[in-house]
């Protein structure tokens, strides 16, 4: 079965996480832009870690809810380090809130490197009505739970498998990103490897066949 090949692969890539990210060395003080960004990675690594537990227990409403602040804490950490201004890290520190809306902070991540293809546009403006809805209990998380015959979970293998991969994807980069900001730089290649070997696992859950079966 897809799905529970999936959950298994996600557990796995969690307990890999925990031996190999998590021990940063950051000498900055606790403000620092390294320091915000590497925290926002390590928020984003947490849901990551809750949507694989709370999919492995049959939860995929409350799993799907998380979708969108993970990948709002992935960018938001991004944007810090990587495109923010001296005076946005103020404003942020004091103010609590970005100057900027959500779209523009991608822009920004994207023009920063050079992204032509804009693929986190692309995910923005395909699913995020949709993450939304998910997190503010909206008619796409509704109407996963109404049937003619009652009230109750009704979410098919392709949503689920998509939630999972979603977390996956992003807790991966995430963890990549963690120790960018970080003097633990070594271990790049390493999550590097296993970012490959993972798209290579998930390039056949999506095709439709159970990789573990071969």
């Amino acid at each position: 079965m897809r799905i529970q090949s999936l959950v298994t692969k996600s557990q796995e890539l969690i307990q890999w996480l925990d031996e190999h990210v998590y021990d940063l060395n950051l000498v900055e003080d606790a403000h620092s832009r390294s320091r915000l960004a590497a925290s926002c990675f390590y928020v984003a690594l947490e849901h990551h870690r809750a949507i694989v537990l709370l999919i492995s227990h049959n939860l995929h409403g409350s799993a799907r809810s998380l979708i969108r602040i993970l990948f709002d804490a992935f960018i938001r950490g991004l944007w810090l380090y990587r495109c923010a201004s001296d005076d946005d890290l103020e404003y942020f520190k004091k103010k609590d809130k970005l100057k900027k809306e959500f779209k523009d902070l991608i822009r920004d991540i994207e023009k920063r490197s050079g992204d032509d293809e804009m693929i986190l546009s692309m995910i923005k403006n395909r699913a995020w009505s949709a993450m939304c809805s998910y997190t503010h209990t909206g008619m796409s998380q509704l109407s996963r739970y109404n049937s003619s015959e009652a009230i109750e979970p009704n979410f098919n293998e392709d949503e689920i498998i998509e939630a999972l991969n979603f977390a996956n994807v992003f807790g991966l980069q995430s963890a990549l990103w963690m120790n960018s900001v970080s003097s633990n730089t070594g271990r790049l290649n390493v999550i590097g490897e296993k970012i490959n070997e993972y798209n290579e696992y998930s390039d056949q859950i999506f095709l439709g066949s159970n990789p573990d079966s071969r």
